[in-house]
């Protein structure tokens, strides 16, 4: 069945190719803008004293009679400025009217072909059900190659000698001798040399040709793509039946056994690892470039603040050293201002003048005998008993002034 499936498919195929052929032929001759450059190209408008527009209505009014839109072939045209009728022998209109029943066979044969090409493949498909895309390609590459050998042998044997071609063509498709016209009488003849024939049948086959090979493409594509879908289908059930034994036999499944969704998940899970791993090295290094800004700002506040500490213990000493330096100018210029500042009364800083040499002297000797009286050596005043408010001063304190009395009193008190 699986035979007579494929086989189904090559008629099939061979009959599209045949619809394309005829399709492709209609599309050309129907061109009116080809016919245009062919007539420009072979310059028949001088040669025949017929304008190329006259011509291509001509030629277009004869198409139109072949596929059966008019009724008759006669046109008028211009020839030498003169008005006449373009086919007037009675040959041209019979030749016409074969050239006319022939075309419009071929064409129905065609429209039949189409709803043959249909059925067929219907067929082909319904018997061949479950490989049914592997029937049609074939079935198409053996209908290929069948025309091949069929066109190819015309198209090559066209190609070499058109003329025989055309002559074989004529006496093979009409039964009588309407065909041959007399170039010298006929204007027909003169309007539809060979050549334009020629051009009309190659341009048919290219157009075929490419329709052609580019469903064979198809063809090749389906069976390649079903040829390894069927060796990955061997190899799965490969694959598991290695994977039963291995499990049978208790042995670990290798990576090698994994199908291809499974090995497809954990190359995605690798991925996905790989893509965490470097996205946590990212990270890591971010936190170490942190750390160590951090650290080196760190640094340069502790330099900073050796550098203030070292500033400043650098302003003391230069002020000990001031102070120091001036106490012992003040040693050298005034041993009693230096007396004083030596037991703390002044400071040295403040003695730059003659006015502070000479400043508060029984303030001075107030917290003298305060001192002393601390120590246990200096009487305390005592008060009057006539007068409780009044006090009476030791001896030490008589040889003071009343004023600079009463400033000792104040600060002993």
């Amino acid at each position: 069945m699986k035979k007579t499936a494929t086989i189904l498919s090559a008629i099939a195929s061979a009959l599209l190719i045949f619809v394309l052929l005829v399709t492709m032929l209609q599309v050309v001759m129907k061109d009116e803008s080809f016919i245009r450059n062919e007539y420009t190209e072979l310059g028949l408008s001088s040669t025949m004293g017929i304008s190329n527009l006259d011509l291509v209505r001509s030629y277009m009014r004869l198409i139109d009679y072949m596929e059966g839109t008019v009724s008759t072939i006669d046109i008028e045209v211009t020839m030498n400025g003169e008005p006449v009728k373009m086919f007037e022998q009675e040959q041209e209109r019979v030749h016409m009217a074969d050239v006319r029943l022939l075309w419009q066979t071929v064409r129905s044969i065609r429209d039949y072909s189409i709803l043959a090409v249909l059925v067929l493949y219907l067929v082909a498909v319904l018997m061949g059900f479950h490989d049914a895309a592997r029937t049609l390609s074939t079935g198409y590459l053996y209908g290929f190659f069948l025309c091949l050998l069929a066109f190819g042998f015309f198209g090559t044997w066209a190609l070499m000698d058109f003329s025989s071609f055309w002559t074989m063509f004529h006496e093979s498709l009409f039964w009588n001798d309407l065909w041959l016209f007399d170039p010298g009488e006929s204007r027909m003849i003169n309007m539809l040399p060979e050549a334009i024939f020629a051009h009309i049948a190659r341009n048919a086959a290219i157009y075929t040709a490419a329709a052609a090979l580019a469903l064979m493409g198809v063809a090749i594509f389906c069976l390649l793509r079903l040829k390894k879908k069927k060796a990955e289908r061997i190899a799965e059930r490969e694959r598991r039946r290695q994977i039963k034994e291995r499990k049978a036999q208790g042995l670990p499944i290798g990576d090698e056994l994994l199908s291809k969704e499974q090995k497809k998940k954990k190359a995605q899970r690798e991925k996905e690892r790989k893509r965490r791993e470097a996205m946590l090295e990212k990270k890591q290094k971010q936190a170490e470039q942190a750390k160590l800004k951090a650290e080196k700002a760190a640094e340069k506040a502790r330099k900073q603040a050796a550098l203030e500490a070292e500033k400043e213990e650098r302003k003391k000493a230069e002020k000990a050293a001031a102070a120091e330096k001036a106490a012992k100018d003040l040693r050298e210029k005034d041993p009693e201002q230096a007396e004083l500042l030596d037991e703390g009364w002044i400071d040295s800083s403040d003695q730059t003048g003659e006015e502070k040499t000479q400043k508060k002297p029984a303030k001075a000797a107030g917290k003298r005998i305060a001192g002393k009286k601390a120590a246990g050596k200096a009487k305390a005043p005592k008060r009057n008993k006539k007068d409780p408010f009044e006090l009476v001063l030791p001896e030490e304190w008589e040889d003071l002034p009343e004023n600079e009395n009463q400033e000792a009193e104040d600060d002993l008190f």
